[in-house]
């Protein structure tokens, strides 16, 4: 009857006629002498890795072929370049944001090494007195202020008015900066002085070193301002003259200090012998300050100040040289 099962099996396709002893439906992937369940289970692993890359890269309609695979690669590839685009954007923006490190520089670089031999003192002093020789430049441009020296520019001989506040302005700005370079040189000056000096010795360079600037910078602006610096010579010629023969004393104790200060036949905790007839004979004693007037000698009787230049006269050296 149709339609009914019957005891008879069906006849073998081509297929299974080739394979002996194998009946339909009973391969089993993976085991041999079955090339058709080999071929399967190479399809499905081939697909599922497909799928896999698929998931990965988000790559859509991939073939489930060799050339899909080809396909998922490339969808890999574009994916990483997609990554590198995205992670060059988010640096480009901290970079501008400033939430990057800045790379630090080199230490051994010429730069650096030129920064670090320049101090601080030495570049304001510099960049004070190219300031001040440009502002002593204008004002001489402009001409006088107390005399009616004509300008050496046109502008300001045309416009007296603007020539006049040139020239005040120039020494004003002159004096300042001068000020500025003094201070700063004067600073950069005293770095280099050895330690073994001395606070004190150091101190009077410092005050003569000042002295010198200042000196410089006053006349600079009297001669900016136009005026007769040889009549303020003259004045100060004979002043200079009644006060050192009033401070005659006084005087020379400060330039035998300063002669003690280049010098230095001793320094400060040395024991030294002074033999001088101005002192009353050969004092001995360790040296425990030094200024501008007098140095300061503990000796075994107590503390004596001698005036320096009783000292800068005298026979000096170590203990016991004079018997």
């Amino acid at each position: 009857m149709s339609g009914q099962p019957t005891g008879e099996r069906p006849s073998l396709g081509e297929d299974e006629a080739k394979v002996p002893g194998q009946g339909p439906g009973q391969g089993q992937p993976g085991q041999p002498g079955q090339p058709g369940a080999t071929d399967e289970q190479a399809r499905e692993q081939q697909t599922a890795a497909i799928a896999a890359i698929t998931a990965a890269t988000g790559a859509r309609d991939v073939p489930g072929t060799s050339p899909g695979v080809v396909g998922g690669a490339a969808a890999v590839a574009e994916s990483e370049r997609a990554v590198a685009a995205q992670a060059g954007v988010e640096q480009t923006v901290e970079q501008r944001s400033g939430r990057i490190h800045q790379i630090e520089p080199d230490e051994h670089s010429p730069l650096n090494a030129l920064t670090s031999v320049i101090s601080a003192d030495f570049r304001r002093a510099l960049l004070a007195t190219l300031l001040a020789c440009a502002a002593l430049g204008l004002s001489y441009a402009a001409g006088g202020v107390l005399t009616n020296t004509p300008a050496k520019v046109g502008f300001f001989s045309r416009h007296s008015a603007i020539g006049h506040a040139a020239a005040i302005g120039g020494a004003v700005l002159f004096l300042i900066f001068g000020v500025v370079a003094v201070r700063s040189a004067t600073g950069e000056i005293l770095k280099t002085v050895p330690s073994s000096l001395g606070d004190n010795r150091k101190a009077g360079l410092r005050w003569v070193c000042l002295l010198v600037g200042y000196l410089i910078v006053i006349f600079g602006t009297l001669g900016a301002l136009n005026v007769p610096i040889e009549r303020l010579l003259l004045g100060g010629a004979v002043t200079g003259v009644i006060l050192g023969i009033a401070a005659q004393q006084s005087l020379g104790n400060v330039f035998a200090g300063l002669m003690l200060l280049l010098t230095r036949p001793f320094a400060i905790g040395d024991e030294i012998s002074i033999r001088s007839g101005s002192l009353g004979g050969v004092l001995t004693g360790l040296v425990a300050d030094m200024n501008l007037t007098y140095v300061k000698l503990v000796t075994d009787n107590g503390t004596v100040l001698l005036p320096n230049a009783a000292i800068l006269s005298a026979v000096i050296g170590p203990p016991g040289v004079f018997g």
